[in-house]
């Protein structure tokens, strides 16, 4: 128990500068490392920062020999999904899509860094420092009324939404990149480094723009208050959260292993949750950002469909509702949300709209709660499910054949495209490629 307070005293009595927020973490991760919980990297840095090198080191070792035949186990079974998840430059209209309306330059301007990412680790890897190294000063106020300096790169990793390039640090990788396995094989390594720099510098950019509004309106910047912004700007993002903690980690795993994107499909409800956070600065900043993004698709789709540019669906009870329609191509911008909106109508309403008839059909409310949870099971899983019922997810005969090993296997953005030119022909497949690859729901078929 000595040496324990022996430690503790160190991170206490540690000279931070102008750091002085990476104490508590510090002290989180001394209690992790004594309850022999897994380190993430950031962690080991503080904390050979405080120890030396030898000691970070030695923490970076044990790490490495620690990983556990779960872990192995893991590593294989969220290979197919990452294998899919790769090939393309989807994070903007996927994962970022709900800042664009009311983020435009920060969205769209990150585009060609994404790109150039992809083509070169070396361009990454600065965007990356520059992200870390961020000089700009800002004046954070303590729990004692005092004003302490820190800057923009430290506050960028302390707010938790900054994700690791390197490999082998799983509790804050991305999602769709999980398997080390998978992130050897070629087309996969530059798939995620790009994924991982535009969602780096996306919400980096949003946290500058709006610590920077703090400065310029007088509004406090206090560590609770970067915290809670680092949540926001993690679930507008497309990455929801289970908690903190081992438990919650353990639990996060299983459902990365079992479903195909969990913690996107909980970012959207988790941003609306937002609405009613206690902090009137962190209300306000998701209000803009839902209100322009609910608003700005809402006007989308009355503008196109007065124009008769394209079809629109406002039946919740349909496929179809909120999608775009020309011809047989379908796409739709709103992500998990839609699926989520229509599966609640239905399931209120127990009918659903079948595109195919025309007519509505009686539905049970568990019938659409297993629909909605069949829907995300991860590949390898909704193979399982399918052959033992016979049937796939839209209720077709279920066949192994060469387009059912398509479906499971082929990257996303290529699998939309095939699937546009056998249903539209060239003129579909050209628009769907450009849209799937830069994260658009896309989908094409006669009805």
């Amino acid at each position: 128990e000595e040496d324990t307070n022996a430690l503790f005293r160190r991170i206490n009595d540690y000279d931070y500068g102008t750091e002085p927020f990476l104490q508590p973490r510090a002290s989180v991760a001394m209690e992790k490392l004594i309850t022999e919980t897994p380190l993430q990297a950031n962690e080991i840095t503080v904390l050979r920062r405080i120890f030396g090198d030898e000691f970070g080191s030695a923490l970076e070792e044990a790490s490495k020999k620690g990983k556990a035949g779960w872990d192995e186990l893991f590593d294989l079974i969220v290979l197919p999904k990452t294998v899919l998840s790769s090939f393309d430059l989807s994070y903007p209209f996927r994962q970022g899509i709900m800042v664009a309306p009311r983020h435009p330059k920060e969205f769209f301007g990150n585009i060609p860094n994404m790109a150039r990412s992809f083509a070169s680790e070396e361009v990454a890897t600065r965007i990356d420092d520059a992200i870390k190294t961020d000089p700009t000063r800002v004046m954070v106020t303590q729990a004692d009324g005092t004003l302490q300096e820190a800057s923009l790169g430290a506050l960028n990793e302390n707010m938790g939404i900054i994700r690791p390039l390197a490999t082998g640090q799983r509790s804050a990788a991305e999602e769709g990149f999980l398997s080390q396995i998978g992130l050897k094989l070629p087309g996969v390594k530059q798939s995620s480094r790009a994924f991982v720099t535009y969602g780096n510098k996306l919400r980096a950019d949003l946290a500058k723009y709006w610590i920077g509004h703090w400065q310029n309106t007088g509004v406090d910047i206090t560590p609770e208050r970067l915290e809670s912004l680092g949540n926001l700007l993690n679930r507008l993002t497309g990455r929801g959260t289970l908690g903190r903690g081992q438990a919650a980690n353990r639990v996060t795993q299983l459902l990365q292993a079992t479903w195909w994107s969990p913690q996107y499909r909980l970012s959207g409800p988790q941003a609306y949750a937002q609405l009613f956070n206690k902090d009137p600065a962190i209300r306000g900043i998701a209000a803009q950002n839902l209100a322009a993004f609910v608003g700005g698709g809402i006007g989308l789709l009355g503008l196109l469909k007065a124009s008769g540019a394209a079809e629109v669906d406002a039946n919740p009870f349909s496929t179809d509702f909120g999608k775009i329609r020309v011809g047989p191509f379908r796409t739709n911008f709103w992500g998990s949300q839609q699926l989520l909106a229509r599966s609640i109508a239905q399931a209120v309403g127990q009918k659903k709209f079948d595109v195919g008839l025309g007519a509505n059909k009686p539905i049970k409310p568990g019938k659409v709660v297993q629909d909605y949870f069949r829907s995300g099971l991860a590949p390898e899983w909704s193979l399982i499910w399918d052959v033992l019922k016979g049937e796939n997810y839209i209720g077709q005969e279920f066949k192994l054949d060469a387009d059912e090993a398509l479906d499971r296997l082929a990257p996303i953005a290529l699998q939309d495209t095939i699937e546009a030119y056998q249903a539209g022909g060239p003129l579909a497949a050209a628009v769907t490629a450009p849209a799937s690859t830069f994260g658009l729901s896309t989908s094409t078929y006669q009805t």
